[in-house]
Order: structure tokens, then sequence, then C-alpha cells
């Protein structure tokens, strides 16, 4: 139980997950292995997406592991728990049963993707692109704040202000273990930057302020905003925009679109 069990316990556990002797069947692997990175500073290694093996099947993009045991083991999984407060303790024997028949088929179904993809030659291409590294979840602020800059008109101090920002949201999903997105979506960092509200009042009108995060952050969101106003943090430079293509270059997107079609369907990818 990785809520009840501290760091020394786990890593036993932590180890194996680690290791590239051991191959780990995952799917949709990117969230979990988040997860594992903001709780413990590690990623599993040598894992095995079924969802990327599904894609290089040729089964299809984003494909549901409900769908793809279905189609792969003629197996039906019983789903409808996403919603669920999977922290509280003890933990529901019915919880606890959900848990296990959403990993009971992924030995199988890993075995049956690693002989399919092993058939059409792609396997090494299945574990290329199912690797995850520590480097996909450091996130620099600067260089995120960076990425949200070049789709919103923000002057030099908004700019400032939103790498604040990011950088507390950054520490604050770490720190209560939670996905960026729960603390504070994207849209309403730009939006707190633009605006750059002084009192709590104001803050707690602001739409997209989530109470809990207002209520236990709402004084840290403040002095972010303050910091990037005192700040000099340099904006990137405007990137350049490209004319919309002409009637011929577009036809010309289409027929290559059409060709990518093609060939995914003949190569089954």
């Amino acid at each position: 139980d990785p809520v009840g069990l501290d760091r020394k316990a786990v890593q036993p556990i932590l180890d194996v997950l680690m290791s590239e002797k051991v191959v780990k069947v995952m799917h949709a692997s990117f969230a979990d292995q988040e997860c594992f990175f903001s709780a413990y500073g590690v990623v599993a290694a040598r894992v095995l997406d079924t969802s990327v093996g599904a894609g290089l099947k040729g089964i299809g993009d984003n494909i549901s592991l409900e769908k793809l045991v279905r189609q792969a083991l003629n197996l039906d999984l019983k789903k409808g728990r996403a919603r669920t407060n999977w922290l509280k303790r003890p933990l529901p024997v019915e919880l606890e049963e959900y848990a296990k028949e959403d990993v009971r088929p992924l030995v199988r179904l890993g075995n049956w993707i690693m002989e399919q993809l092993t058939e059409l030659n792609r396997l090494d291409w299945a574990f290329e692109e199912s690797h995850t590294s520590l480097e996909q979840f450091s996130v620099d602020p600067k260089e995120f704040a960076n990425r949200l800059a070049r789709s919103a008109r923000i002057d030099p101090v908004g700019y400032s202000c939103l790498v604040e920002l990011v950088g507390w949201r950054e520490a604050r999903a770490r720190s209560a273990d939670l996905p960026r997105t729960w603390v504070m979506h994207n849209e309403t960092l730009v939006s707190l930057a633009k605006t750059r509200p002084k009192q709590m009042e104001e803050l707690g009108h602001f739409r997209g302020v989530k109470p809990r995060e207002l209520k236990n952050q709402g004084e840290e969101i403040l002095k972010c905003l303050r910091r990037g106003e005192q700040a000099q943090h340099v904006p990137p430079k405007s990137e350049r925009h490209f004319s919309p293509l002409t009637a011929q270059e577009d036809v010309m997107v289409d027929f290559v679109r059409s060709y990518v079609a093609y060939l995914s369907e003949k190569h089954q990818i």
C-alpha cells in the first residue's frame, strides 16, 4: 500500500520497477510514470505500453484497456470506478477486487502484444516508444511558461508572473501528490498572470481558482504575483507567423494526408 508504507518499505518494489531485466506491462503508462516520479523520484524501466503496442499492431491509436482486452483476449473488464477516492482507508473490499481485475489480464495481454509485434519485427520499436525518461517530468518553469506564452498575448510583467506561477504549481503538485491540472489549469495561470489580482477577495472571485487552493494557497499565489511584478524574466521572442496555405498547397496537404492514411492501413500502424 503506497499510502501506508514509506519509501524504505517500498524500495524492493521500486528496485523491480527500475530494473532493465524485468519487463513491466502497463497501459497508457505516462500518467502512472508521473505518479512514480512525483512520489518517489523514479520511473519504471523496460516498459511495454500496451496502448503503444496496439498502435504498432494496427488495432488503433489511444485504444482503451477495456476495449483492447476484449478484442485481444475476449475478456470483459469491470469498469466504472475512475472517480473513486482511492486514498480512503481501510480500502473497501470491492475496490480491492476492482483494482485486481484491472491488472489481472496484463501479463496475458503483454505476451499477446509481444508475440504479435515479434512477427511484425516491431517489438524493439514498441519498447522504444514506451520508454519514459526522468527528464520528461523535470519541468523548467521558464520553459513551460514559454510554451504557454506562445499562444497568449502577454506583456513582459505578465510573463514574469507566469514563470512564478508555473513554479508554484509544480511545487504544489508534487507536495500534494496531484496532477498539475488538478491544482490549476494552464488557462487559469495565464489569466492570473495577465490580470494580476492584488487581494484575497479579488482572487476569490477569480474563475478557475478552486476553493481548496484559495484557502490553502491563496496568499502564496498573491506572493507569486508580487514576485513576478518585481522580477525581470525575459519573455521569449515572438515567433514568425506563417501565411495561410494557397489553394494549391491545401490540395497538396490533403493528398499527403490521404497517402499517409493509405500507408498506415497498408503497414497496419
